[in-house]
């Protein structure tokens, strides 16, 4: 998560909306992994021998399974729940419906009558230190809420939101360290959600549901980004194993590997986890970035603009790249190119009501209120809950309003127009002596 000094207090919201779940895993992949798949920096070799890469990358992706049973990092211990949390759920919540329960738990969670619990970026939690914490960032909450939900049988799926302002690097670290996370549980034909920082969070993001394990990977990942902060690389290259361990399709999480490998000088350890990462998505801003950056520092002038050509399309790959280019568009009041720029991010993803929105706004500007209102439309279609539409009707009603009043303007000013040539032409025409 984003590491600050302070953060106010955010409130509680509860939003209705449909999600798209992830995609599978494919085939590919799992063979990939299953026979060691080269990482690129691998030397080829005519046996069935893995080579020295290979077999570091499969070191990491066993590591999981190399620390005790008894280490308070296992999967089990990260999400137990103590006697105290568990008595005190079941008392309170235990003969309330599944849907009512999930609602009553989240909201007694923050209610200053109930826990209290105030949001934290910074706090990257385990379910136990956030409850007796009374604090915790979105992925600790939500943690939290499926631990204890879980226990009076109630399913809280965990939705990994990619929230766009992080997709980019962090130019001081160079990593990926957010993750917005919030809980969905689906009862009544709805699907409920339970976020703990709704301003983060717009139901048009790219969003999926993800596993124990891959929340697991998340909370481990942000835990090296904080010991890395620290400068305690040991603690630090432990907990991004785990993480990796336990996501090893996540190129992000390698990337983070490399990062942490490249800030101890080891460069060549940094070089097969950021290959990997770019083996898993050649699409990767990270991956080719951080290999841009690594092998230009190396000298390597050659394979660094290599990856500095594909870093630059794969940014252009990001729909908000676009967007936020029509927003700097829009305001320099360049509307023309504003307009492309939009249209271009809406042709990568026609899922986020605000591009539309955003269209609407630069057609207002152009006078084309036919276009603006058809914008709106769109935008209306592509929300995903009652609140989202409810402004968007407002927003047609105000556009509408505008439309007539600029017609009306028109029309006075052409009859104006007329009037005063009709005057013109009436005039006697004096010639002078």
């Amino acid at each position: 998560m984003r590491a600050t000094t302070s953060q106010p207090r955010t409130p509680f919201f509860l939003l209705p909306t449909w999600l798209r779940t992830g995609p599978l895993l494919s085939l590919f992949f799992l063979i990939a992994l299953s026979g060691c798949a080269s990482t690129g920096s691998s030397q080829s070799s005519s046996s069935d021998e893995p080579s020295i890469e290979q077999l570091w990358v499969q070191s990491i992706i066993n590591y999981k399974n190399e620390i005790p049973p008894d280490h308070p990092d296992q999967i089990d211990a990260v999400f137990q729940v103590s006697d105290e949390m568990r008595l005190e759920v079941r008392e309170q919540f235990g003969g309330l419906s599944k849907h009512g329960a999930a609602k009553a738990i989240a909201y007694w969670l923050l209610d200053e009558n109930g826990r209290n619990m105030e949001y934290d970026v910074s706090a990257n939690f385990t379910p136990t230190e956030a409850y007796e914490m009374r604090r915790g960032n979105c992925l600790s909450f939500t943690m939290l809420l499926q631990t204890l939900a879980q226990e009076l049988d109630i399913e809280v799926e965990y939705n990994s939101v990619s929230i766009p302002d992080t997709w980019d690097l962090n130019e001081d670290l160079g990593m990926v360290f957010y993750r917005h996370v919030n809980g969905v549980v689906e009862a009544l034909g709805q699907r409920q959600i339970f976020d703990l920082a709704m301003d983060l969070y717009d139901p048009g993001y790219p969003q999926k549901f993800v596993s124990k394990n891959e929340i697991m990977a998340m909370w481990s990942n942000n835990r090296a980004i904080s010991w890395l902060e620290k400068q305690d690389f040991q603690q630090a290259v432990h907990a991004i194993k785990l993480g990796v361990s336990y996501d090893p399709f996540n190129p992000d999480l390698w990337v983070n590997l490399g990062v942490i490998h490249k800030r101890q000088g080891n460069f060549k350890k940094a070089e097969i986890a950021f290959l990997h990462a770019y083996d898993i998505n050649k699409y990767s801003v990270v991956a080719v970035s951080n290999l841009e950056r690594l092998y230009r520092q190396q000298g390597m002038s050659s394979k660094a603009a290599g990856f500095a050509k594909q870093a630059e399309r794969a940014r252009l790959s990001n729909p908000y790249v676009h967007y936020h280019r029509a927003l700097e568009l829009y305001e320099d009041k360049k509307y023309k190119k504003a307009t492309r720029a939009a249209n271009r991010a809406i042709i990568l993803h026609d899922k986020d009501p605000r591009f539309f929105e955003l269209k609407s706004l630069i057609a207002q500007q152009r006078g084309d209120y036919k276009k603006a209102l058809k914008a709106l439309e769109k935008a209306y279609l592509a929300s995903t809950g009652s609140r989202q539409r409810d402004k968007y009707l407002s927003k047609v009603e105000l556009v509408s309003q505008n439309a007539i009043e600029a017609f009306e303007q028109q029309q006075r000013r052409e009859r104006g127009v007329r009037i005063r040539n009709e005057v013109e032409l009436r005039q006697p025409n004096y010639v002078l002596p």
